[in-house]
């Protein structure tokens, strides 16, 4: 009895079991059967979102293609790329060979803006930023994210899109155009200094005036006539001024500090009280635009067998006699066995007694042809004229050496002739022009004459010109320097000066370029020199000292051939690099 009572309850037992089993399969089943869309949906999501950004980062780099070729096109065509509309081809071509064509991208998917250049805050540099911006835009593609039904509606159909920005920085620089720079500066023997006091009054025409000393900076003060006359790079003292005319913007720069005492005055072309009177103080050095010039030679004195090569210099009795006389100095002739020709070059020994040199009289140094070929003279101990000697100078170049240089004074004048002369000075030596009455009238070679950079051209890694050492064979040929009137020796500190005038002005005339890198130029007296109407007169020097009741007025020339303005015309230079930013 017991037994089947047992078994009876073991199957009810067996029985419960077996049914809870098969309810929890239906369950179980169930969750499945509704878990499925779910899978199959985030599945499908999670394939289209990886598809998504891979197209993404596709259309990234095409739309970065895009902008960097708008602004490139802009760079590469000198800036003229300045709309859209133009720049567009040149962009969906980038954009679609940085994607492999994957989009099939046209105009009317690849959008382009356009913000031309302005300043940077600074804007002292004359830098500019362009910016172009494209955007690409494209269907949102999807494979499983679209699926309707069993309870999912899909995603609607969109878009994808990118944007890029590309700037075009230009950088504008403006070098030169000073005909009165002052290359002087704190760390040489000699600090530079553009100086003026008495009456004088300095003046340049359609040029800047410069000084690349730094003296008394870093405390400029803004109103400079407060700015101590003692440590300043450019100072006007007593009735003195110093101004530009006929230029734009700041033409007075100093690296260092601009003065003023008493009534003077320095002002720059339409300066104001406001704008410092268009005056820099603390400004960039500015570089010597003859820096690739060849030292003046000095192996023709320093060696004595080129001294002993040149043939005295003759000289020929004109008219007259004695301290009245009219004097020829040329070279010698030479043998050609059958012609007579003269030498183009001779040395003028003034310490021999080969020479009378007429107190009241004329020399003139010339080949005896009127010199229309061009002569080299060699002063190997240099040239005074006499109380009222008349000198003139014909077309070639004339060597002074050692200490005795170039000296007219008195009543004494000084003119060139033809095509125009170079006067180059080695060693410790210069030039001293001046007296009561002197005059000059000289002028720089302007044909028959070697380029500056041809000169003595140095084989150095700053001088981009090949030429030959200007040797004693090339010397000889009686060519001065184009557009230099004076051209004193990289290393010699030796003052030049143009001085006298007595108690009446002089106007005297100069045309080409006094250049004395390391030396002093001093203006002292009473004259009124300045080019010929339209020339150039610029002096670059070491530093300056202009005093007396004169006027100093240099000038850049107007004309398109005039030599001396090619050398030292501003000339501006605009670089441009195109850089994607974002």
């Amino acid at each position: 009895m017991l037994h089947k009572l047992l078994h009876s309850r073991c199957l009810v037992a067996l029985q419960a079991r077996l049914k809870s089993f098969r309810n929890r399969r239906g369950a179980v089943a169930l969750i499945i059967a509704l878990s499925v869309p779910v899978l199959l949906a985030t599945t499908g999501l999670a394939v289209d979102v990886g598809f998504w950004y891979q197209q993404q980062d596709t259309l990234q780099s095409a739309t970065d293609a895009a902008a960097l070729a708008a602004a490139t096109a802009n760079k590469t065509a000198g800036y003229a790329v300045t709309s859209p509309t133009t720049a567009e081809p040149y962009a969906v071509t980038a954009a679609n060979n940085a994607s492999n064509s994957q989009f099939g991208l046209t105009s009317s998917t690849v959008n382009l803006t356009y913000t031309p250049g302005t300043p940077l805050s600074s804007g002292t540099d004359g830098t500019t930023i362009s910016t172009w911006q494209a955007t690409a835009t494209i269907p949102r593609a999807s494979f499983f994210s679209r699926v309707k039904g069993m309870g999912l509606t899909g995603l609607l159909p969109g878009t994808q899109s990118t944007s890029s920005t590309a700037i075009v920085k230009t950088v504008t620089n403006t070098t030169g155009g000073a005909c009165l720079l002052s290359l002087g500066t704190a760390g040489q023997s000699v600090i530079g200094n553009v100086s003026t006091n008495g009456n004088t009054i300095i003046t340049a025409n359609g040029c800047n005036i410069a000084a690349d000393s730094s003296a008394g900076a870093p405390s400029c003060s803004t109103n400079f006539s407060q700015n101590n006359t003692s440590n300043a790079a450019i100072t006007a003292v007593g009735q003195a001024s110093i101004t530009t005319t006929n230029t734009t913007g700041t033409s007075i720069l100093t690296a260092g500090c601009a003065a003023t005492s008493g009534q003077a005055v320095i002002s720059g072309a339409g300066g104001t009280t406001s704008n410092d009177s268009n005056v820099q103080q603390g400004a960039p050095i500015e570089t010597d635009p003859l820096y690739y010039m060849g030292d003046v030679p000095t192996f023709w004195y320093d060696n004595s067998t080129n001294l002993a090569s040149i043939p005295p210099c003759a000289e020929i009795t004109l008219s007259g006699s004695g301290n009245s006389a009219s004097v020829l100095i040329t070279p010698p002739l030479q043998d050609n066995g059958n012609d007579l020709t003269r030498y183009t070059y001779c040395l003028f020994d003034s310490s021999s007694n080969a020479y009378t040199i007429p107190t009241q009289g004329t020399v003139t140094f010339a080949s005896a042809s009127n010199n229309t070929s061009g002569v080299s003279y060699f002063f190997n101990n240099g040239f005074s004229a006499g109380s009222q000697t008349a000198v003139s100078f014909g077309p070639g170049i004339y060597y002074f050496d050692g200490t005795a240089g170039l000296s007219v004074g008195g009543g004494s004048s000084i003119t060139t002739t033809g095509s125009g002369a170079t006067f180059a000075f080695a060693g410790s030596t210069s030039y001293s022009l001046g007296g009561s009455t002197t005059a000059f009238n000289m002028s720089a070679p302007s044909s028959n004459c070697v380029a500056p950079q041809n000169y003595n051209a140095p084989a150095d890694s700053q001088n981009q010109y090949i030429a030959s050492l200007y040797n004693m064979t090339s010397i000889e040929n009686g060519q001065g320097i184009c557009g230099i009137l004076i051209y004193q020796a990289r290393n010699d500190t030796t003052v030049g000066t143009l001085s006298g005038g007595g108690g009446n002005l002089v106007n005297a005339t100069i045309n080409g370029i006094i250049y004395a890198p390391k030396a002093g130029f001093v203006d002292s007296g009473h004259y009124n020199i300045g080019s010929t109407s339209g020339g150039t007169f610029a002096v670059l020097a070491d530093n300056f000292t202009v005093n007396g009741n004169g006027t100093l007025s240099v000038s850049i020339g107007t004309n398109s051939n005039d030599l001396a303005a090619s050398l030292i015309k501003a000339i501006t230079t605009t670089s441009a690099e195109a850089l994607l930013v974002q």
